[in-house]
């Protein structure tokens, strides 16, 4: 009856060792795929998105400033930005998911940008009031 006892240990130390392992696989993959995601080069397409966002967003705050300068802006804007390029970058991100992440935070960066080039003026003229 002695025999048993260390066959179930060993089972269910393999069991464990399963278990561990494949928590650690499981761990390095996502760690791997986090890591590729936050620091993958955008490429050309998306950049142009990324811009073509950005500038449309200006155009969309300056209309309350001037709503004359906006829709002068939204024009010029609307002239210039090729929508089927716009179209097909937004096809190819939708066919892979991942790389949105990629480029929402790109645009995130260019409007906290946007925005902190915005405030140093905004202090200079509140300072001037």
């Amino acid at each position: 009856m002695a025999f048993p006892a260390p066959t179930t240990n060993r089972c269910c130390l393999a069991a464990k060792i399963a278990v561990v392992a494949a928590l650690v696989l499981a761990s390095s993959y996502c760690t791997k795929r986090d890591n590729q995601a936050e620091n993958p080069p955008l490429t050309t397409d998306e950049i142009y998105l990324v811009e073509s966002y950005a500038s449309i967003e200006a155009a969309r705050e300056l209309r309350v400033v001037s709503q004359a300068t906006s829709e002068s802006l939204f024009a010029a804007l609307d002239s210039t930005i090729d929508r089927n390029r716009v179209s097909n970058t937004i096809r190819t991100l939708n066919a892979d998911p991942d790389r949105w992440l990629v480029v929402y935070r790109a645009i995130e960066k260019a409007m906290e940008e946007r925005s902190g080039k915005r405030s140093p003026e905004g202090g200079a003229s509140e300072e001037n009031r």
